[in-house]
């Protein structure tokens, strides 16, 4: 029995077999972009940004809605009836979402409404963020509102297959960070033993002319032992007063040098990154400072959490500054062999085992540093360490929490 096969059946025969795995992994999410609520003008000016961001993305998955949304409008039909309209016409997912304006910020609200036959009108993502928007230009605004839909969109995607987003943390460190040049990075390279030898003065006067009391709180909190100590050696240098009870001993004397030299680095860059990320997050003008790689590197290498500080992130700066102090002060005594004002020297079979356990330090300080992203997203949630005090009829207590 001879088999005859005609060329007509071979290519029918080979376009099913190529068309139906397609058909089988090919699950087009078909959603529609409903709208975007607003209370007021200048919010209505802000949805109609994020609606056309919305589409932008939305259209990519093949499934045009445009229709159905233009006999909803012509019609007038409420919110539901949209939606059910919209369920009728095939979407299978909506979004919708608010922008409301409040005192001194805008509101950001976007839900993606799952509208399956079992699951009908179920919210499965919901994405809420605020941000400050006085004094911004519309190009900014306009990438803003551009920033929170696609962190809503990635929300999202999360759950249901979506098209590749586009990289917004790459598009705006592109827009706000400072260039990295050699020339700009060597000037603050060469003068930082000078600005922390300053920043005993400068960080917390600049703290208090711009009221921020938080920032100057953790200054003060926080550099309070390691300026006294550095202080009370200067003091037993130089002092015109009499006769000295005790001079500063070797340890103090370096240990001294060092704060000046490296130690108030950390908080200049506090300072630094509270000043301008608040504008670097709104697509202010580009940062001069924040964002230069060769500094970076530099404030990798300098240690006392100052890449942190400079990339934004202060929980883990003043955890790697403290690490990086007590470590220091532990090297120095075990170096000298000479007492650190109560501190008795360490012996020298310890040696090996502080300076192993600083250098581990600062080598994961730079590694995490290095894999940290600028804090510069709009909205972001962030953590910060906060002083309280607590009083009651019998105790007064006191110490740092930590805000999320």
């Amino acid at each position: 029995m001879m088999l005859r096969l005609r060329l007509s059946g071979v290519l029918s025969f080979l376009a099913v077999i190529t068309v139906f795995p397609c058909i089988l992994t090919a699950s087009p999410k078909k959603i529609a972009v409903l709208q975007i609520l607003a209370e007021d003008n200048e919010s209505a000016l802000y949805a109609d940004m994020a609606y056309s961001s919305l589409n932008e993305f939305v259209m990519k998955e093949g499934f045009d809605s445009s229709i159905a949304i233009a006999e909803s409008r012509r019609k007038k039909l409420n919110y539901y009836e949209m939606i059910d309209l919209l369920s009728r016409a095939g979407a299978e997912t909506v979004f919708s979402g608010e922008i409301r304006k409040t005192k001194g910020e805008v509101v950001f609200r976007f839900f993606a409404f799952d509208l399956k036959e079992n699951n009908s009108g179920r919210i499965y993502a919901k994405y809420e963020a605020s941000a400050d928007l006085t004094g911004v230009s519309p190009y900014s605004i306009n990438m803003i509102c551009r920033e929170h839909v696609i962190r809503f969109l990635e929300k999202y995607s999360k759950e249901k297959n979506f098209s590749k987003l586009p990289d917004y943390y790459a598009e705006k460190e592109a827009a706000v960070l400072a260039e990295s040049s050699f020339p700009n990075s060597s000037r603050i390279i060469l003068f930082s033993p000078l600005i922390s030898a300053f920043t005993p003065i400068y960080v917390p006067y600049e703290y208090a002319s711009s009221k921020n009391y938080r920032g100057l709180s953790l200054y003060l909190l926080n550099s309070a032992p390691y300026q006294a100590a550095t202080f009370a050696a200067a003091w037993r240098m130089i002092s015109p007063f009499g006769k000295r009870d005790r001079k500063a001993s070797s340890s103090e004397k370096l240990f001294m040098y060092y704060n000046l030299a490296l130690g108030g680095l950390p908080h200049y860059l506090a300072l630094a990154s509270d000043s301008s990320l608040p504008r670097m997050r709104n697509f202010g003008a580009r940062d001069e400072l924040i964002g230069n790689r060769y500094c970076e590197a530099f404030f990798m290498l300098t240690g006392g959490g100052s890449a942190h500080f400079f990339k934004g992130h202060h929980a883990w700066g003043y955890f790697y500054y403290h690490a990086d102090m007590l470590l220091t002060v532990a090297a120095i005594c075990s170096l000298k062999g000479e007492r650190f004002y109560f501190i008795d020297s360490f012996e020298k079979k310890d040696k090996a085992k502080i300076f192993i356990a600083l250098a581990g330090v600062r080598v994961i300080e730079a590694v995490h540093a290095y894999c940290s992203d600028y804090n510069i997203l709009n909205g972001a949630e962030t953590s910060s360490p906060l002083p309280y005090l607590f009083m009651n009829e019998e105790t007064l207590e006191g110490g740092m929490s930590l805000k999320f």
